[in-house]
């Protein structure tokens, strides 16, 4: 399999880093002496070195790129017979293996920036100081003082490719037991089992280039370093199944199922090795065929993926805000750490690392973005969770015959969730409490310039890594229901899949109808999909679906430890609707040609602001629509 994908961001840019600027610089002392006394004072019109904040988007040099190219190759092979009557085998065997190849275009470089930023030479003449051929001097001081040759010339391609492997082997053996005459004395049906054992090792190889790796690229956030790892599991398991009570009465059917799973993780590199137990009890009884009652008690696992265990460690960015970041309020002149900065006191910054002489003097990220520490660990251990579902299944064959319904209660806890605390509730905590361990994660900058920024320099930043952060409960409803019936020769079908969310808590707050800087994507309290099809006796078919999410709000205002304002527009997400429509036209006897239209009415997702808890593209592709109108045509065929 080969595909690629390609997306488009806003310009690349100088994102307020401290740069040094010669104070003879001619843009400065001939072509804006306001701004070059503001940065030199005194000293414009010397060879002194000033430090400024330069915040400018390359959008003379346009958007960024970045393109994306998988090649995927999966070999499986396998083998299954008969041992004897009562017993059979299945063993097989895959190997994959996947080559990314990620190119990010047009990004700039800070290298490049800070050569032309040092500028002799006059205003009609200006040369780069060092002399570098490739170099065109960068006038940021005037409006259109960017030249398309400025802007290219600082522009550069990030390259990096990577290499996922994957190898699984399992065997089992499945066995009828009653053959052997292990029946329940109610039923007629036997016992079945099965017993098995898995191995699987996955690897993860990535190779940035020299750019990527010195963090060059100003829109990257910080270096993207190679990346190495491994790890294998070793399996264990049986299931069972036994039909307790068949056909007889109240009882038409009564069984107990149940499984057991040993998993033994070998990862390099920690300092401890795991293992887990899983486990499933799952029973059903029908006292009549048209009802069913079901429910199943699960201890699941989920181990640490290869790249929660591997990924480097680095500063990226996350959307929030800084309490501390701004203008004091009331402040007494000459009295360092007077007043407020967005209602909060220098007692209470000062637990984040706000210095008396920093507190009211920290720059605001008007975009919303500051920087956090993130990456993954060997040591992570498995995430484990407790399930319980109940339900029933409603059927009557006898009065309504093609109809079904089904309704199911789930609950599940998670212990060890793997993930991060998150950098916003981090800050909000220390604030909030002063809590040493949330304190600890705090580091403000001291780089010259940025003093006490989370986002000037690298060097300031929340330390956010993946850990086994603690719980998750989420619960609710689904319900599907599904309805077939002819019309003379033609036939209508109905399926509807639906979910109730009752409660979503990854941290300390129930996420169900929420989203934002605390809960990430939206989580709707109501979601389905439905669909009629109508086909005709000779099999051309038309369905119209229905996808429905019900609407969400801002987490900020449930939240009472989120701080800042939330865009107007962004406090409520208006319940979202698409619908989709397909044709499907059989070609002779061996193909069928279907045709579709996906968001048939171009609906577009609500659009939110960068700073509204992990949006992408403005709004939030893995929930909503994001295509708009999508057409497509498939044609199928057997031979």
């Amino acid at each position: 399999m080969d595909y690629s994908t390609n997306a488009q961001i806003a310009p690349s840019g100088a994102f307020f880093g401290p740069r040094e600027v010669n104070c003879d610089n001619p843009f400065l002392t001939t072509g804006n002496p306001t701004i070059g006394r503001a940065i030199c004072g005194a000293a414009l019109g010397t060879s002194t070195r000033a430090t400024a904040l330069i915040g400018k988007r390359n959008t003379e040099g346009g958007p960024r790129f970045e393109d994306i190219g998988f090649n995927q190759l999966r070999i499986v092979t396998g083998v299954k017979g008969d041992i004897s009557s009562a017993w059979s085998y299945d063993a097989s065997a895959q190997i994959g293996k996947i080559k990314v190849a990620n190119v990010y275009r047009n990004d700039v470089s800070d290298a490049r920036i800070d050569d032309a930023l040092l500028v002799g030479g006059t205003l009609a003449n200006p040369v780069c100081l060092s002399g570098n051929a490739s170099c065109v001097p960068y006038n940021v001081f005037q409006v259109g003082g960017v030249t398309q040759a400025s802007a290219n010339s600082i522009g550069i391609p990030l390259v990096q490719t990577g290499t996922v492997k994957q190898v699984v082997a399992q065997a089992a053996l499945t066995g009828d037991l009653g053959a052997m005459g292990l029946k329940s004395p109610f039923s007629e049906e036997g016992i079945k089992a099965v017993f098995g054992a898995e191995y699987r090792k996955e690897s993860l190889e990535t190779q940035p280039d020299a750019a990527y790796i010195a963090g060059d690229g100003a829109g990257q956030g910080g270096p993207t370093l190679p990346l190495k790892g491994s790890y294998s599991v070793r399996d264990v398991f049986t299931e069972v199944s036994v039909p307790l009570a068949t056909e007889k009465a109240f009882f038409h059917d009564l069984t107990l199922d149940a499984g057991f799973r040993h998993s033994s993780y070998n990862v390099p590199g920690a300092t401890t090795q795991n293992s887990a137990n899983t486990w499933m009890i799952r029973g059903r009884w029908s006292p009549i065929p048209d009802f069913t009652l079901r429910g199943t008690r699960n201890r699941a696992v989920r181990s640490p993926n290869i790249g929660e265990l591997f990924s480097n460690q680095q500063v990226g960015l996350f959307g929030g805000v800084d309490p501390c970041a701004g203008d004091a309020v009331g402040a007494v002149a000459g009295q360092p750490g007077t007043g407020t900065v967005n209602g909060n006191t220098f007692a209470e910054c000062a637990r984040t690392g706000v210095t008396a002489a920093q507190f009211g003097n920290i720059l605001v990220n008007l975009a919303d973005q500051y920087n956090q520490f993130v990456g993954g660990d060997p040591n992570v251990q498995p995430e484990k969770a407790d399930t319980w579902t109940v339900g029933a299944v409603f059927a009557p064959k006898s009065f309504l015959n093609g109809f079904s319904l089904s309704a199911d209660y789930w609950s599940v806890k998670v212990k060890n969730q793997i993930g991060t605390i998150g950098a916003q509730l981090i800050l909000d905590d220390c604030l909030d409490t002063g809590n040493a361990t949330a304190c600890g994660k705090v580091r403000r900058s001291n780089a010259a310039g940025a003093e006490g920024s989370l986002w000037l320099d690298e060097s300031g930043f929340v330390r956010n890594l993946l850990s086994n952060v603690g719980t998750l409960k989420t619960s609710g409803v689904d319900v599907i229901g599904s309805y077939r019936t002819n019309i003379g020769e033609n036939k209508i079908t109905w399926r509807f899949d639906g979910t109730y969310l009752d409660k979503y808590q990854p941290q300390t707050i129930d996420c169900a109808g929420l989203y934002g800087s605390s809960c990430g994507t939206p989580n709707p309290k109501y979601r389905f999909n439905t669909n009629v099809k109508f086909a005709t006796a000779d099999d051309f078919g038309v369905t119209v679906r229905w996808r429905h999410f019900s609407g969400v709000t801002h987490d900020t205002e449930i939240d009472a430890d989120s701080r800042g304002t939330v865009a107007v527009p962004d406090r409520k997400l208006p319940d979202m609707n698409f619908f989709d429509l397909l044709f499907s036209v059989p070609i002779k006897d061996a193909a069928t040609l279907r045709l579709g239209v996906n968001n048939v009415f171009d609906k577009d997702p609500t659009f939110v602001s960068g700073g509204s808890g992990g949006s992408n593209g403005n709004t939030f592709p893995g929930v909503y629509d994001h295509l708009g109108r999508e057409i497509f045509i498939n044609l199928t065929a057997d031979f």
